[in-house]
């Protein structure tokens, strides 16, 4: 604050309104999916894998219906991944399944859908060879390990499914520890 001088309140107020700006636009690119700093990637090839999707339920309806903790904050890579400024549930939908944090790690209908708001994007997150049980497998080990370690900062459901999304990039056949072997230490 040294930097501003005798007009700290004018330098304060300035740092808080680029703040708002940035949350705004943080929550636009969310919602709305305006790019203004990073389009989606997608992995893998349509000629070789099986699609996969991210999607969202409304986190405020959910919360409704059973009281359920907060969402938060994402930081990751160039791989497929979804950032978080908007209070949603994440999931990835993939030949079939829903998987998603909390819940079943692996269902044929997302959570509370029946009820609540739900949205899968259009265009898949990417493509995988992985066959649908190693995703399964995958799924309930980081299912375990994510609610065991719960952080509204590190690791909740968007964490959660951009994990599982990397596996399924970079993965051409079933990792080690997603066989039942690794499952349960």
């Amino acid at each position: 604050m040294k930097a501003c001088g005798s007009k700290q309140r004018l330098c304060l107020y300035l740092i808080v309104g680029i703040l708002l700006v940035l949350v705004i636009l943080a929550y636009f690119q969310e919602v709305y999916h305006v790019a203004f700093w990073k389009t989606n990637t997608v992995c893998g090839s349509k000629r070789d894998g099986k699609p996969f999707y991210f999607g969202t339920t409304d986190v405020a309806c959910m919360r409704m219906i059973r009281t359920r903790r907060k969402r938060s904050l994402n930081a990751s890579a160039s791989l497929p991944n979804r950032k978080f400024w908007s209070l949603t549930h994440r999931w990835i939908y993939y030949d079939g399944w829903y998987f998603e944090l909390f819940y079943e790690p692996h269902t044929r209908r997302a959570a509370k859908t029946e009820k609540c708001p739900s949205r899968r994007e259009a265009k898949p997150a990417g493509y995988t060879r992985l066959d649908i049980e190693c995703v399964r497998r995958c799924a309930d080990y980081y299912n375990e390990r994510f609610t065991k370690q719960y952080n509204a900062l590190t690791h909740n459901c968007h964490h959660y499914a951009n994990k599982l999304a990397e596996i399924m990039c970079l993965n051409s056949s079933c990792p080690d520890w997603c066989t039942t072997i690794y499952l349960w230490r």
